[in-house]
């Protein structure tokens, strides 16, 4: 799971806060400022996708009670949350 959030943080893949029409609504999204490949991306989340329907409820009792300062990505994975932020929402 670490080396799936690794991935998924990637600090290259740059977004910026965007104001949507549709039908007349205003929808708050995000556009890239950057292209990255999309297609790497969606592999990762297919990986995820499958390994959650594949445990199940067991699958995320593991991943509550799992710590990510044992993680052998744990220095990456922090510095990519801090160079990218990409969990602040605008």
């Amino acid at each position: 799971m670490d080396l799936i959030l690794y991935e998924l943080l990637d600090p290259a893949i740059l977004r910026v806060p965007a104001q949507i029409k549709v039908h007349g609504k205003e929808i708050q999204g995000f556009t890239y400022e950057k292209p990255f490949d999309q297609r790497y991306i969606n592999y990762i989340l297919e990986i995820l996708l499958s390994v959650v329907r594949f445990g199940g409820q067991e699958f995320v009792k593991v991943v509550k009670t799992s710590y990510i300062r044992r993680s052998y990505h744990y220095a990456g994975i922090v510095s990519r949350v801090d160079a990218s932020e990409s969990f602040i929402m605008y």
